[in-house]
Protein backbone atom coordinates (compact mmCIF):
# COMPACT_ATOMS: atom_id res chain seq x y z
CA UNK A 1 0.00 0.00 0.00
CA UNK A 2 2.87 2.27 1.21
CA UNK A 3 4.34 1.71 -2.52
CA UNK A 4 0.96 2.41 -4.12
CA UNK A 5 0.32 5.61 -1.91
CA UNK A 6 4.11 7.10 -2.82
CA UNK A 7 3.36 6.68 -6.35
CA UNK A 8 -0.35 8.53 -6.40
CA UNK A 9 1.60 11.52 -4.04
CA UNK A 10 4.17 11.46 -6.96
CA UNK A 11 2.55 12.14 -9.65
CA UNK A 12 -0.46 13.85 -8.83
CA UNK A 13 -1.13 17.42 -8.98
CA UNK A 14 -1.57 19.41 -5.97
CA UNK A 15 -2.12 23.11 -5.55
CA UNK A 16 1.23 24.02 -4.64
CA UNK A 17 3.00 22.05 -7.04
CA UNK A 18 2.68 20.15 -10.61
CA UNK A 19 2.79 16.38 -10.36
CA UNK A 20 5.35 14.32 -11.24
CA UNK A 21 5.88 12.49 -14.64
CA UNK A 22 5.04 8.92 -14.36
CA UNK A 23 8.70 7.81 -15.48
CA UNK A 24 10.45 9.88 -13.09
CA UNK A 25 7.91 8.56 -9.98
CA UNK A 26 8.78 5.21 -11.55
CA UNK A 27 12.92 5.66 -11.19
CA UNK A 28 12.28 7.57 -7.52
CA UNK A 29 10.37 4.10 -6.66
CA UNK A 30 12.96 1.89 -8.39
CA UNK A 31 15.99 3.97 -6.49
CA UNK A 32 13.92 3.26 -3.20
CA UNK A 33 13.87 -0.57 -3.46
CA UNK A 34 15.85 -2.01 -0.36
CA UNK A 35 15.70 0.97 1.11
CA UNK A 36 11.92 2.64 1.92
CA UNK A 37 10.23 -0.56 -0.12
CA UNK A 38 11.10 -3.95 -0.50
CA UNK A 39 12.07 -4.07 -4.40
CA UNK A 40 10.40 -7.78 -4.96
CA UNK A 41 6.91 -5.47 -4.13
CA UNK A 42 8.27 -2.49 -6.55
CA UNK A 43 8.32 -4.91 -9.57
CA UNK A 44 5.25 -6.58 -8.82
CA UNK A 45 4.12 -2.62 -8.80
CA UNK A 46 5.67 -2.30 -12.07
CA UNK A 47 4.51 -5.00 -13.74
CA UNK A 48 0.62 -3.99 -12.76
CA UNK A 49 1.02 -0.39 -14.37
CA UNK A 50 1.67 0.79 -17.65
CA UNK A 51 3.25 4.10 -17.68
CA UNK A 52 2.75 4.58 -21.17
CA UNK A 53 0.11 3.04 -23.24
CA UNK A 54 0.58 2.12 -26.57
CA UNK A 55 -0.68 4.84 -28.61
CA UNK A 56 1.14 7.53 -25.76
CA UNK A 57 2.58 10.07 -27.77
CA UNK A 58 5.95 11.26 -26.04
CA UNK A 59 8.90 13.45 -26.48
CA UNK A 60 12.50 11.97 -26.30
CA UNK A 61 15.39 13.52 -25.38
CA UNK A 62 17.23 14.06 -29.27
CA UNK A 63 14.09 16.43 -29.93
CA UNK A 64 11.95 13.75 -32.03
CA UNK A 65 8.35 12.80 -31.08
CA UNK A 66 7.36 9.16 -31.03
CA UNK A 67 4.61 6.81 -30.38
CA UNK A 68 4.66 4.28 -28.11
CA UNK A 69 3.98 0.69 -29.87
CA UNK A 70 4.76 -1.98 -27.29
CA UNK A 71 5.94 -2.48 -23.78
CA UNK A 72 9.35 -3.99 -22.28
CA UNK A 73 8.11 -5.72 -19.36
CA UNK A 74 11.92 -5.31 -17.91
CA UNK A 75 12.00 -2.11 -18.14
CA UNK A 76 8.93 -0.20 -18.07
CA UNK A 77 10.09 3.25 -18.43
CA UNK A 78 11.83 2.29 -22.03
CA UNK A 79 9.13 1.30 -24.54
CA UNK A 80 9.28 0.33 -28.09
CA UNK A 81 8.60 3.24 -30.00
CA UNK A 82 7.89 4.60 -33.42
CA UNK A 83 9.22 8.12 -34.42
CA UNK A 84 7.28 9.88 -36.24
CA UNK A 85 8.95 13.52 -36.19
CA UNK A 86 12.66 13.54 -36.57
CA UNK A 87 13.53 16.99 -35.55
CA UNK A 88 16.52 17.55 -37.28
CA UNK A 89 15.36 16.91 -40.90
CA UNK A 90 12.45 18.44 -40.32
CA UNK A 91 9.90 15.61 -41.86
CA UNK A 92 7.84 13.11 -40.94
CA UNK A 93 9.46 9.37 -41.05
CA UNK A 94 8.94 6.34 -39.31
CA UNK A 95 11.62 3.82 -37.93
CA UNK A 96 11.36 2.29 -34.71
CA UNK A 97 13.28 2.64 -31.29
CA UNK A 98 13.52 0.38 -29.13
CA UNK A 99 14.61 2.91 -25.71
CA UNK A 100 16.42 -0.42 -24.08
CA UNK A 101 19.36 -0.47 -26.65
CA UNK A 102 19.33 3.35 -26.87
CA UNK A 103 19.97 4.46 -22.99
CA UNK A 104 21.24 7.74 -23.86
CA UNK A 105 17.84 8.62 -24.85
CA UNK A 106 14.96 9.15 -23.06
CA UNK A 107 11.27 10.09 -22.49
CA UNK A 108 11.13 13.66 -21.44
CA UNK A 109 7.34 14.11 -21.73
CA UNK A 110 4.12 12.99 -22.66
CA UNK A 111 2.91 15.43 -25.61
CA UNK A 112 0.41 15.67 -28.56
CA UNK A 113 1.25 15.25 -32.45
Amino acid sequence: VAICDVYDALTAHRVYRQGMPPHKAIEYLISMGNHQFDYQLVKIFLKNICIYPKGTVVKLQSGETAIVVDQNESWPTRPILEVVDDHKSKRMKRSRIDLTKYLNNNIVEKTKL
